[in-house]
């Protein structure tokens, strides 16, 4: 028998799904829960999985502490759904949802589901060891106890003059085949802060670009960015002009790889039901959700079997103001071989 026959007898193609969204409108508009919930459901069936990852950021919304009750109605829906209940046998869920502990708090969740077939372990952050995943946990409030996630709260330190966030990231490492790989899912924010000067200063506070008409066609300020009439079609169709001033992750090209974005911002969006495809005006639109990976990871993605998909979930469906972003792919491994740790981001901007 030849080597490559071997290879060939022996390989395990894996499917992944892997999932980034704000959830922070469906805590506090939950009519747009039951919206969310069928198009993730859509998007299970659409693109059949081993092992699905989803990420979570602003749980509870911003107004956590008037709005966190609402996770248990999410997590009793989303478990419900056909898609979960019957084809994913374990699961592991995370939920930092413990707001009156400040100093911890990050408002982040995580969710792995597993599907029957794939045989999974998981890495335990306390004894350093990986342990087999055998069944269904839930874990929520401060996830002091939860052994097999690591989260950290960025600390006050990273903007002193500014009010202590909840930005803050989390990890969990998977092994799958002799494949070990990591979780992350982690929010950025900017560091600069910008001091108010006072009103006879020269600073502009407002910038207004008209056309030979006169008619004002890019207005920009505090909380405004407005194209007018071109502002929605702009950002819908001609994407590929939109990003060329997409270039901020690039300074870490050695390091990471992001799939081709061919489809429009996924943040901001109205949150009215008719606008699905409507920006606010507040801020320019950008691709703040995003999934990235190591070098080393998409290797072993094969691209023979199917194509890497990336794209947003709701195009044509009011989820909230950001638009969640997805990426289903199939990992190549030959049983027996040993992969090293590699990592795979997860990354809400």
């Amino acid at each position: 028998m030849s080597i490559e026959h071997t290879l060939l007898l022996n390989q395990a193609n894996v499917r992944l799904l892997l999932i980034t969204a704000n959830t922070g409108s469906i805590f506090e508009k939950p009519d747009l829960l039951t919206a969310w919930l069928i198009e993730f459901a859509n998007l299970v069936r659409q693109h059949p999985s081993d092992f699905i990852a989803l990420h979570c950021q602003e749980v509870g919304g911003k107004d956590y502490e008037k709005f966190m009750h609402t996770l248990d109605q999410f997590l009793k829906d989303f478990l419900e759904l056909p898609e979960i209940s019957s084809d994913f046998t374990r699961y592991r869920l995370y939920f930092d949802s413990d707001y009156t502990s400040q100093e911890a708090f990050t408002a982040l969740g995580c969710v792995y589901l597993i599907r029957q077939n794939l045989s999974v372990q998981q890495w335990n952050f306390t004894t350093s060891s990986f342990q087999v995943v055998v069944n269904r946990q839930i874990f929520a409030g401060n996830l002091v106890n939860a052994q097999t996630i690591r989260k950290e709260k960025y600390p006050k330190e990273f903007c002193p003059e500014s009010k202590w966030s909840r930005k803050g990231f989390t990890q969990t490492r998977w092994l799958i085949n002799g494949f070990t790989f990591d979780l992350y899912i982690s929010e950025k924010r900017s560091d600069l802060i910008h001091e108010i000067r006072e009103e006879n200063s020269d600073e502009i506070t407002k910038m207004i670009i008209k056309n030979e008409h006169n008619i004002p066609k890019l207005t920009i300020q505090k909380k405004e960015f407005n194209l007018h009439d071109n502002h929605d079609s702009f950002f819908n169709i001609n994407t590929q002009q939109a990003r060329m001033f997409d270039f901020e992750s690039s300074s870490f090209d050695d390091h990471i790889f992001e799939y081709e974005k061919t489809f429009p911002p996924s943040y901001p969006y109205s949150e009215e039901q008719h606008e699905a495809r409507s920006y606010l005006r507040a801020r320019c639109p950008a691709w703040c959700d995003r999934i990235l990976l190591s070098h080393s990871f998409k290797n072993i993605v094969d691209t023979q079997t199917e194509n890497p998909t990336y794209d947003i979930i709701g195009y044509d469906v009011c989820v909230g103001d950001h638009k969640p972003v997805y990426l289903s792919l199939t990992i190549r491994l030959v049983q027996g071989w040993f992969y090293f740790s590699l990592l795979l981001l997860i990354i809400v901007y």
